[in-house]
């Protein structure tokens, strides 16, 4: 009497258990890729913008400008105006920022002529395109 041989083609415990994790990896990620674009395309471009440091040189000031884009669409050619308050008055210079993905943050730096640092500065996106 001889024993059976093993059929070559069959799964042993660990080879199974790596099959159904990879698996489980797989419909997670594919699961994700579909809900975020489902669910993240119904926001509109939208725009937070902070003011940071503000460096005085000696002919001018030169004022960090982050932004970040919270809406779920890309946005391309953000153009900014951005508006220094002087004791004498307001200075008012642009800014253009190529490219911000949906969720992203770039930063920039505008710089206004002139001596002394500002007493305000204020910030607005003037227009984009949706690439």
């Amino acid at each position: 009497m001889s024993a059976k041989p093993k059929d070559r083609n069959a799964k042993n415990v660990l080879e199974w258990v790596v099959f159904a994790i990879s698996s489980l990896l797989v419909a997670g990620v594919v699961g994700f890729l579909v809900w975020n674009t489902l669910a993240g395309n119904g926001r509109p471009t939208d725009f937070r913008i902070e003011i940071g440091s503000v460096t005085t040189l000696p002919e001018s000031s030169v004022v960090q400008v982050k932004v970040t884009n919270t809406g779920s669409r890309t946005a391309a050619e953000v153009n900014l105006s951005i508006i220094a308050r002087y004791p004498g008055g307001e200075k008012e210079t642009g800014l253009t920022i190529d490219f911000i993905p949906r969720g992203g943050t770039r930063d920039g730096y505008a710089v206004f002529q002139g001596q002394g640092a500002p007493e305000d500065i204020t910030a607005r996106v003037q227009g984009y395109i949706e690439p």
